[in-house]
């Protein structure tokens, strides 16, 4: 059974981003635009999440994420040495097309646990 532990405020892009629990997996959900606009918002947000949870699988939900620019792609690498750190596992799933050739180009997928 899953719940909603955080649901972030409205970024200036990203329409919505929130976590859920699911059987020991902390699901991260972003919405819409992660680019240099809103970067930090959602970099402190994320990285709180990461703090605050000891999940040892947090699962990236991108299957509603539309952009992604460098600084989302920062904010995605930093998230996952942190969830390295703790010792946990980071999966990305979903990507829409234009998100997952982002990733290709710069070579993260790996770094984000995105096969």
């Amino acid at each position: 059974m899953g719940y909603n532990v955080e649901t972030g405020k409205e970024a200036a892009m990203v329409s919505k981003y929130g976590i859920s629990i699911t059987n020991g997996v902390c699901g991260i959900k972003l919405a819409g635009e992660l680019d240099f606009a809103n970067s930090e918002q959602v970099s402190d947000w994320l990285f709180n999440v990461i703090e605050k949870n000891s999940c040892p699988v947090f699962e990236l939900d991108l299957a509603e994420l539309g952009f992604l620019d460098s600084s989302g792609i920062s904010v995605l690498v930093i998230a996952a040495r942190l969830i390295n750190r703790r010792g946990a596992k980071l999966q990305s799933v979903n990507p829409q097309p234009a998100v997952r050739r982002v990733i290709d180009t710069t070579g993260v997928n790996t770094v984000l646990g995105l096969r």
